[in-house]
């Protein structure tokens, strides 16, 4: 993206996966870089995300535009999947909100609802 933005930097970038459908991160230290009168972190990128501890109804407050949209949703606890009357869903469809963020929450969502369970060990004390 930077190299679109500014061809000038010539960043080292990598071809794109073709089982994975995305690029391969090259970045191996965090760098600033001078562009347009400020500064630009090229940092290091992470290639996978886990959701481990949050719950489904708590993900969409992860999305500053779902949180300012879903007080005129009709039901409180809205997932923005298949409630009538959601008001995120109306703002993807009108497009005040990025049709790809919603795509983004619906995967989240997917794979939130979708982990298995993680049981933690139990220290055993000894007397």
């Amino acid at each position: 993206m930077l190299n679109q933005i500014s061809p000038e930097l010539e960043l080292e970038t990598g071809e794109i996966s073709d089982s994975l459908g995305r690029g391969r991160h090259t970045t191996r230290h965090v760098e600033l870089l001078p562009l347009y009168d400020g500064l630009v972190a090229d940092t290091p990128g992470f290639s996978s995300i886990d959701f481990l501890v949050i719950e489904p109804v708590e993900l969409s407050k992860q999305f500053p535009e779902f949180v300012d949209a879903s007080v005129d949703c009709r039901f409180r606890e809205c997932m923005h999947v298949k409630e009538p009357d959601c008001e995120v869903k109306r703002r993807v469809a009108a497009k005040e909100i990025a049709q790809t963020r919603y795509d983004n929450y619906l995967q989240f969502l997917q794979e939130v609802e979708n982990r298995k369970p993680m049981y933690n060990k139990k220290e055993t004390r000894r007397k």
